[in-house]
């Protein structure tokens, strides 16, 4: 059955009212156990968050959810995370948070005569996209057969792309044409970067090295053989930090642990907790998350970017050379994983998405020509050959 206009939904919406702003905090605390939706929400607007209505069909779901020593906007992030949940605009303009499920697609047409003019520049693009933007985004929910939703489509006839997809999805489609429009005249380099909005999910942006913080303290827990991302609530509610697993890996979420004692060092329970499910953790949007080994590239190193190897392939960028070593790269990481990594050649162009590492070798090829000409100059960005990416 096909949701509803978001115009008709937003005439049923529970609106919620924040407290006044001298209530609110620059850190948000809320520690949740099957608290109906809509509480939680308020209570995020009264710390700073937005004042959201909330979907009929939400207004009594009940969730456990916590989250501690994070910006408002972070702790709306990892609630629509953990809860598979979106903040949707309606078409007055309204906000609401719902089902991802409950976002319409829109279409938008793309034109493609100076970035690609043949079916062998145009399937590689569709490849990608479909790959790295399409199949990974986080922003979806299944139905009880397994069918992602919103749905994404895709078609090109006569140099015209035309998307079917949410907003978002087409400013990261738009990102990546941009970035390949800029970096084909030439040779070089271009990242492939979106600015987000406070409540939106997404992978395309800049990673930096932000400092972690130190687990620090004692807790207390009774976990016996508990759910992966139960533990990680109960490690926030008796903490003063945010523990997370990865929201989008449900055989991890649904991994068993145990962990009990009346006064654990934090940083002891946080090791006993990687060491019975063999996960690591990394420091992501102002939260700990646990997450597997290899799909850790995925929320501390991501990099999404377009060369441009104009006058290069006699160089041996192809079945044994750099080339041929990334799509060993992409076969055996990406595909094992899930992962949006994905590497895909259009007569001079080459999109490649993976963990930072996997770009050195191409960043080198680009910069440093193995004939020893010259390698592209510096861009405005910083970057040889292009600029950043929007």
């Amino acid at each position: 059955m096909k949701p509803p206009l978001l115009a008709c939904v937003a005439l049923a919406l529970v609106c919620l009212a924040p407290l006044p702003a001298a209530a609110r905090s620059s850190h948000v605390a809320i520690d949740a156990k099957d608290v109906a939706l809509p509480e939680v929400i308020k209570l995020l607007a009264s710390q700073g968050g937005p004042n959201l209505a909330v979907h009929p069909d939400l207004v009594d779901e009940k969730i456990t959810f916590a989250v501690k020593e994070t910006s408002a906007s972070a702790a709306l992030r990892w609630l629509c995370r953990a809860c598979t949940l979106a903040v949707v605009t309606s078409s007055d303009g309204r906000t609401f948070i719902a089902r991802p499920s409950v976002e319409r697609p829109v279409e938008k047409e793309y034109k493609l005569a100076k970035l690609a003019t043949t079916q062998e520049e145009i399937d590689p693009l569709m490849n990608f996209i479909k790959k790295v933007i399409f199949e990974f985004h986080p922003n979806r929910d299944r139905n009880e057969a397994g069918v992602l939703h919103p749905a994404f489509e895709m078609t090109c006839d006569k140099g015209r792309l035309t998307v079917l997809a949410t907003p978002l999805v087409h400013r990261e489609i738009l990102a990546l044409l941009v970035a390949a429009a800029k970096v084909k005249p030439q040779r070089g380099l271009e990242d492939v970067r979106v600015s987000y909005r406070p409540a939106e999910l997404g992978f395309l942006t800049a990673h930096g090295n932000p400092a972690t913080p130190k687990l620090i303290g004692d807790v207390k827990l009774e976990i016996a053989n508990a759910k992966a991302s139960e533990a990680a609530w109960a490690l926030t509610s008796a903490s003063k930090m945010s523990f997370f697993v990865d929201p989008w890996d449900p055989t991890l979420s649904e991994a068993k642990v145990t962990l009990q004692g009346e006064k654990l060092a934090l940083s002891d329970a946080v090791d006993a907790f990687e060491k019975q499910l063999g996960v690591e953790r990394c420091w992501y949007d102002e939260a700990w998350l646990f997450v597997r080994k290899e799909r850790k590239p995925l929320f501390d190193s991501l990099t999404v970017r377009v060369y441009s190897i104009a006058g290069m392939r006699r160089f041996g960028f192809g079945g044994f050379g750099v080339g041929g070593f990334l799509r060993g790269l992409v076969r055996q990481a990406g595909d094992a994983a899930g992962l949006p990594f994905a590497m895909e050649q259009a007569g001079d162009l080459v999109y490649l998405s993976g963990p930072a590492d996997w770009h050195k070798g191409l960043e080198d090829f680009v910069k440093n020509p193995p004939g020893g000409g010259p390698g592209p100059g510096p861009g405005p960005g910083g970057r040889p050959g292009g600029r950043r990416g929007p």
